[in-house]
Formats: C-alpha cells, sequence, structure tokens
C-alpha cells in the first residue's frame, strides 16, 4: 500500500525540529593555560640565551676564518730632546793645593791600608760588574732575535744557487697581532718572507713590513697567532733609551753581531761622540766604542739600565776605524722605526746640510737656515732646480732653522707628497728668496 504523503511531509518537518533542537556547548578553556603560556615564555627565553651564547663564542672562529682581516695595530714612539750632559763638579769641591790642610802622618797610614784592602777585594769588584753584565744581557735576550733570509741566484754555469743571509735583529713593539722587528735592510734584497730565530726558545716565519735604504734600517713582522702560548710569554720589546744623554766614558754593552758572529757580545766604554755627522735628510750622532768589532758587525748598544742607545753600523763615520764598534744614536732613528713600524714609507728630499746657526749667519753674513752642501742627482731637491750654496729657510711656510727641523717635517709627511720649498740663493746683489715646488719620493 502507498505511503501517505502528508505522513511523509510530518517526518520530514520533525526531523528538522530535532536537529534544530540540538544545542552547541562551549568548551571550557583549560585551568592550566596559564601555567603553559609561563611555560613557553620561559623556553623561548632559555633558547634565545643559548642562540646569543653560541653566536659570542664562535664569531671569533668563523671571522678568523671567514672575516675580514683585522688592520694592524699602529705604533708610536715617543721622540727624545737634544739635553746637554751635566757639567762635572768634581773640579770646583775638590780642594786647591794651597787651601788644602796638611795630611796627618796616622790618617796618611790609613789611606795606604784603605787602598791596600781595596786591591785584595778588586778581584770581588771585577767579579760583580760582570755579574750584573750578564744580568742585563738575559733580559736583553728577551728582545733579541736573529733574521735569516734565503737568497737566490745563478753560478757561472747557470745553475741555480741560494744561501742564507743573516742579521741580529731587536723586539721593538708587541700589538695584539704582530711582534715587529727592527732589523738590517741589506739582508733582505727582494725577499719579502724572512725566518726569526728567537734564541732557544722558538722559531716563526715572517715578513717584511717596511724598509728604508737611506738608513739602511728595516722591520719586519711575526704574526702572534704563529707563535706558541710559551713563547709568547718570554719574548719582551726592548727599551728604547735617549741616547742624548749618553756622554763619552759611559759603559755600554755590544749585542747582536758585533764580533760578526750571531749572539756575540762585547763591554766597552764610548770613547769619542761624532755629533755632526751629515746623512740624506738629516743630521746623526755617532757614538764610537773602545770595543773591537769584526768586518761585519751588526747589532746594538745597550747602556747599564738595559736600554737600546744605538744601531750598531759601519754606514757611517769615520773610515780610517774599521775596527771598533761604533754606532747611530737611537733617538735620531726613532721616527724612522716609528713609521717602518706602520708599514709607512718615509719621505725623501734629498739634500745633505749643514745648519746655520745665528752666530755663523752673523759672523758670515748669510741667512740662517740649512746651508745645502749636495742635491742628491736624481732626488726630488735636484729634479725641482735646488742647487749647492742654497740656503733652505722654510718647506710649506713652517720655517727650517736646523737639519733636525728639517728631518722632523719630512716624518710627518706623505711619502709622495707635494711641498714648497722656500731658499736663499746668492747672486751679485746679495741673496734673494725663491721657492720651487718639489715633488717628493719615498726613499
Amino acid at each position: 500500500m502507498a505511503e501517505n504523503p502528508s505522513e511523509k511531509q510530518k517526518e520530514e518537518k520533525s526531523e528538522k525540529r530535532e536537529f534544530i533542537r540540538e544545542t552547541i556547548v562551549k568548551q571550557t578553556p583549560p585551568k592550566k593555560w596559564g601555567r603553559l603560556a609561563i611555560a613557553c615564555i620561559g623556553m623561548g627565553l632559555i633558547f634565545g640565551l643559548a642562540a646569543s651564547l653560541t653566536f659570542v663564542v664562535s664569531r671569533p672562529f668563523f671571522e678568523d676564518r671567514f672575516g675580514e682581516t683585522e688592520t694592524p695595530e699602529s705604533i708610536t714612539i715617543e721622540r727624545d730632546t737634544v739635553t746637554p750632559a751635566p757639567e762635572s763638579t768634581e773640579a770646583s769641591s775638590a780642594p786647591t793645593t794651597e787651601n788644602a790642610a796638611p795630611v796627618e802622618r796616622e790618617e796618611l797610614e790609613r789611606m795606604i791600608e784603605a787602598a791596600v784592602e781595596r786591591s785584595r777585594n778588586g778581584i770581588e769588584d771585577v767579579r760583580s760588574i760582570y755579574t750584573a753584565v750578564s744580568n742585563i744581557m738575559v733580559e736583553a735576550n728577551k728582545g733579541l732575535v736573529v733574521v735569516t733570509t734565503e737568497l737566490t741566484g745563478k753560478d757561472w754555469f747557470d745553475n741555480d744557487v741560494s744561501s742564507d743571509q743573516q742579521s741580529s735583529g731587536i723586539i721593538v713593539a708587541i700589538t695584539r697581532q704582530e711582534v715587529l722587528i727592527l732589523t738590517d735592510s741589506s739582508i733582505l734584497g727582494e725577499q719579502d718572507s724572512v725566518h726569526i730565530t728567537f734564541g732557544n726558545h722558538g722559531e716563526a716565519n715572517g715578513y717584511r713590513k717596511q724598509t728604508d735604504e737611506t738608513t739602511g734600517l728595516a722591520v719586519v713582522a711575526v704574526a702572534m697567532e704563529d707563535l706558541e702560548d710559551d713563547l709568547r710569554a718570554y719574548i719582551q720589546p726592548a727599551m728604547l733609551g735617549n741616547s742624548y744623554l749618553t756622554t763619552q766614558g759611559n759603559p755600554v754593552i755590544a749585542m747582536g753581531s758585533p764580533m760578526g758572529a750571531m749572539r756575540s757580545v762585547g763591554f766597552g766604554i764610548i770613547s769619542y761622540i761624532n755629533s755632526n755627522v751629515q746623512g740624506e735628510d738629516s743630521q746623526l750622532r755617532v757614538m764610537y766604542t773602545d770595543i773591537v768589532g769584526g768586518s761585519s758587525s751588526s747589532g746594538f748598544l745597550l747602556n747599564l739600565d738595559g736600554e737600546v742607545v744605538g744601531w750598531i753600523t759601519g754606514k757611517y763615520g769615520s773610515s780610517d776605524k774599521t775596527n771598533v764598534i761604533r754606532a747611530l744614536s737611537i733617538s735620531d732613528l726613532k721616527g724612522v722605526i716609528e713609521r717602518l713600524s706602520n708599514g709607512e714609507q718615509i719621505a725623501n728630499l734629498g739634500i745633505r746640510g749643514q745648519s746655520v746657526s745665528s752666530a755663523a749667519s752673523e759672523e758670515m753674513g748669510i741667512p740662517m737656515g740649512i746651508y745645502i752642501t749636495k742635491c742628491v742627482t736624481d732626488k726630488p731637491a735636484y729634479l725641482a732646480g735646488l742647487q749647492s750654496g742654497d740656503i733652505l729657510t722654510a718647506i710649506d711656510g713652517t720655517a727650517v732653522a736646523a737639519m733636525k727641523d728639517l728631518q722632523t717635517l719630512l716624518e710627518g709627511l706623505s711619502a709622495d707628497a707635494q711641498i714648497r720649498v722656500t731658499i736663499q740663493r746668492s747672486g751679485r746683489e746679495g741673496y734673494a728668496e725663491k721657492v720651487f715646488t718639489v715633488q717628493l719620493m719615498p726613499r
């Protein structure tokens, strides 16, 4: 029997009403929701802190291998001023023969006995002196090195040959990145790499920082990262003293290679000082000792305070004193050493000259300044038109009264700077001022 349509419609409406009567119950939030939120925040802080620590620890490692090279630290060396040595007061304090009281017989006997006693203790005095000198050398050795280069060439049969060249060196500064070493430029040639020996405490490969052929000085360097920890703890820079205070008769120690053999030493006194030696763009102070050295002497002079006061070289001074150790005043070289240590070239004007003092100016009727004795061929002064006999009075408007003033000015200029040089040139009507534009060049 067929289903009644009206009943079917009633059933569908009934189902719809049942669906409409269904209610949606809101979900009750968990009671521990606040605790979970706090826990998540805490974990975030922990992970953030861990990431920060990881970054701080790993950054130097990745910068060292993949980052940019750190700029070498610059050094500054304090300059010395020329100070006259104090005059001796012994002569004025000693009693004259006329005013001296007669010496009593008993006093004379005591003086003789004291003299005899001193002679008995003479050996002990000598021993104590040389023990003190030995202690100074022990400390100085911490800053003393041997620099070795390998020079290659051809023999008569066109075969490749090589030979090692050595020179002594001293550590002039230690920065975070480098150990800076002063040595002789003659052993470098065209070589940029060197080998450094730190006595019996270690060795390392190094590299050229800068050279100055005019003085014969060079600075080479060793990267700190190439040194073992115990070697870093052992080495120390040498102390550069004020050699203007070094006078005739002062005891000195020669270290490096004064006898021509590496790590040889000598002990003596300053026998003579020539403070007016003409150098190129400089006036130098050469100290002669009574220490007999080798024909290939090199190294450094130290005073009894362990300070370096001279650089041993045969390049300057009298040629008839080849058998004695002589050294350039370290105070005259401090500006050069600073620029070389910072990898900077030194400006060259190319003159030799003599300072004209006020007394000489009045006596000879010439202007004060630098009397040019020679313009070195093919150097900036020569190429610009300066001549022997000219008197240099100013550079870029700054008065120049002595060779030391010129040296200081050039040490502060860029090696390729262009400057205006004022001179006085003698003519028929006396001296006349001229100004030259000079293009400096590295020396």
